[in-house]
């Protein structure tokens, strides 16, 4: 069943959610709970989803991969300090050596460590975390991203620089991701003038990796990280070429669209970044209404209708938008970093 949810085979995870059922009272109370919250998780039910983790850690406090479920839920509705609470005990409980995702708990804490603001302790666990392994990018934008936010220009610099030999093991965390969000950090605390820099160099290493592949056999995830890139570095009318290519395969067409209606705004064709907004698809999937409303709200920031976008991102917390460090540095939605309702909302929580 998890198998298949991570797949995201929903056929799959619905026959199986259903046979399950049939089998529930002869399951043990934390199976029962497990079942409740893969159910909500499927649903998008991060509520619901919260609901199951805590008891099935009321039933067993010792369960680590409820821990570091919970932990993970608990960034997705913005409630950082219940994360530090329920994994800050288990972050070295497995052997780093010894499993590919045993460092999920030091991610979850310097996540929530950042959303809190506590960027000497999130740099702490980053440290640690790298000393026992030094090949996670999702590491190392956590130490680039403390130091950015410290106003440690330079340090930040020295950890993409210790990067670039590095074969990072996960693919979510390329060296060109790092990068790029490392620019966004900087620039969210003031250091614009470095942020380009590093926009630049982000934009260089997607060129380099888009132009090294055959036109069909191109990553659409690297298409899409080009393009953002080049947003970042505000080379917006170049940004558009990569989503033309996304948008002829088909792929993502809320993102592609949305992200062009932001180009659109950004670049004065007010009429075109209308046009996009009104049409903007919603496929009626699961998720997907969360990210229509999103991408509404990117558009409608750009085009200066600032209480309008945070009403959209409202709603789309509402109907299940995850929280991450990401919202506060979004170039997407720059024209809200500074505004007091956007500031409120994305406010911790819990």
């Amino acid at each position: 069943l998890c198998a298949y949810a991570w797949n995201d085979d929903r056929a799959m995870v619905e026959r199986e959610l259903s046979a399950a059922d049939e089998y529930l009272n002869r399951m043990t109370p934390y199976d029962r709970a497990s079942i409740q919250c893969i159910r909500a998780s499927f649903h998008g039910d991060l509520e619901g989803a919260a609901i199951a983790l805590r008891h099935m850690l009321e039933l067993w406090p010792q369960s680590l991969d409820a821990r570091n479920d919970l932990g993970l839920v608990a960034i997705q509705l913005n409630r950082p300090r219940e994360t530090v609470e329920v994994v800050e005990p288990i972050v070295f409980s497995h052997p780093l050596s010894q499993s590919l995702a045993a460092w999920r708990p030091l991610q979850r804490m310097t996540i929530a460590l950042h959303i809190l603001g506590d960027y000497e302790r999130e740099l702490q666990y980053a440290e640690l975390g790298l000393e026992r392994v030094p090949d996670v990018g999702y590491l190392h934008y956590a130490k680039a991203r403390a130091l950015a936010a410290m106003g440690l220009v330079g340090e930040a610099k020295q950890v993409i620089d210790a990067c670039l030999p590095i074969k990072l093991r996960e693919e979510g965390a390329k060296l060109g991701r790092v990068m790029t969000r490392t620019a966004c950090e900087l620039r969210a605390h003031g250091h614009r003038e470095a942020s380009d820099d590093m926009a630049a160099r982000a934009v260089v290493w997607w060129n380099k990796r888009v132009s090294e592949s055959d036109s069909t056999e191109r990553d659409s995830s690297d298409l899409a990280g080009q393009s953002y890139a080049l947003r970042v570095a505000g080379r917006w009318d170049e940004a558009r070429e990569p989503l033309e290519e996304l948008r002829e395969r088909g792929w993502n067409p809320i993102a592609t669209a949305g992200a062009s209606g932001v180009i659109a705004a950004r670049t004065g064709n007010h009429e075109e970044a209308r046009r996009i907004f009104d049409e903007l698809p919603d496929l009626g999937q699961p998720g997907s209404a969360a990210r229509h409303s999103y991408w509404r709200a990117c558009i409608a920031a750009y085009l200066g209708e600032k209480d309008r976008a945070v009403e959209l991102l409202t709603e789309a917390l509402s109907q299940g938008l995850t929280f991450d460090t990401w919202l506060h540095i979004d170039i997407d939605l720059e024209p809200l970093w500074d505004y007091p309702p956007f500031q409120e909302l994305i406010e911790p929580k819990g």
